[in-house]
C-alpha cells in the first residue's frame, strides 16, 4: 500500500452490512487516492447503557438531563456519537428521552425520568374557636 504524500481523500461510507437491533453492522469507505480500504463497524446504541437521569422538579421549563452512555466500557460523546431529544418534558410527570445514535452508532433507545411537583409550605396559619386556617 502506497500513502501518497497528499494523504487521504475519503469516499462516503457505505453500508455493507446493516445492523440490527441487536447486531452490529459493517461499512467500508475508499481512499480516492490510493485506494486503501478502510472498514467499520456500525453498533446499535440499544447496546449502550444508560445511567445519570435523575428526578427534577417542575419549574414550567423544558427540563433536560445529562444522560452518561456507555458502550463496552467506553462513554460516548454527546453530540459525536449520539444526539439526546425530548417529548413530554415539562410538565409533571413522566417525560421520555431519545437517544440516537450517530456516526459508528445506529438505531435509538428511550428512557424515562420523572418531574415532581414543586414542593409546598405554609405560608400562613389562622387560630380559630373550633377551627384553623392554612394558606
Amino acid at each position: 500500500m502506497i500513502t501518497p504524500a497528499y494523504g487521504h481523500r475519503w469516499s462516503a461510507w457505505t453500508i455493507t452490512k446493516p445492523a440490527t437491533e441487536t447486531a452490529a453492522g459493517e461499512r467500508t469507505r475508499e481512499c480516492q487516492n490510493c485506494h486503501t480500504i478502510e472498514k467499520g463497524e456500525i453498533i446499535p446504541i440499544s447496546e449502550a447503557s444508560v445511567s445519570g437521569l435523575k428526578a427534577k422538579t417542575w419549574t414550567g421549563k423544558a427540563q433536560k438531563q445529562s444522560p452518561v452512555v456507555k458502550l463496552s466500557g467506553k462513554t460516548l460523546k454527546s453530540g459525536t456519537a449520539y444526539t439526546v431529544t425530548y417529548k413530554d418534558n415539562k410538565n409533571v410527570g413522566l417525560a421520555t428521552l431519545t437517544i440516537t445514535g450517530k456516526d459508528n452508532y445506529t438505531g435509538a433507545t428511550k428512557k424515562t425520568f420523572r418531574i415532581n411537583p414543586k414542593g409546598t409550605g405554609l405560608k400562613k396559619l389562622k387560630k380559630g374557636k373550633k377551627s384553623i386556617t392554612v394558606k
